[in-house]
């Protein structure tokens, strides 16, 4: 079926361990699989690659507050996600100007966003 993978997965890990009085550390890492993916149902047709995501967090938190520092895409893996056909009339049509298919057909693909860091803090009012 096209635009669904055959295979997807997804591993989620965290730790937390206690450092000072009411602080702990922690670390998470979330990782998604995405098997390669049929653009088209068709006997021919394009396929985007398969990949792997991973998203990392490492930080400190108490009950009233949170640190952390993160990174999305952590190994800025800049494989295509996603891809769609456009048809391209540039010149003409199959089968004559009234009908048929279009005689060029191009693949639009869509890549993902880089590997972003950051620091987050929170504070929770509600304690």
């Amino acid at each position: 079926m096209a635009g669904v993978p055959e295979h997807s997965a997804t591993f989620q890990a965290n730790y937390t361990a206690p450092l000072t009085g009411d602080v702990e550390w922690f670390v998470n890492t979330i990782a998604v699989f995405t098997d390669e993916r049929a653009l088209y149902d068709r006997v021919r047709t394009a396929y985007t690659d398969d990949f792997w995501v991973v998203d990392a967090q490492i930080g400190l938190q108490s009950e009233n507050w949170t640190v952390q520092i993160y990174a999305d895409n952590l190994f800025d893996d800049d494989t295509t996600r996603w891809g769609q056909g456009y048809q391209d009339f540039k010149n003409g049509m199959y089968g004559g100007s009234a009908g048929g298919e279009p005689r060029d057909e191009t693949i639009m693909a869509f890549l993902p966003p880089p590997r972003v860091v950051g620091l987050r803090a929170t504070w929770r009012f509600d304690r």
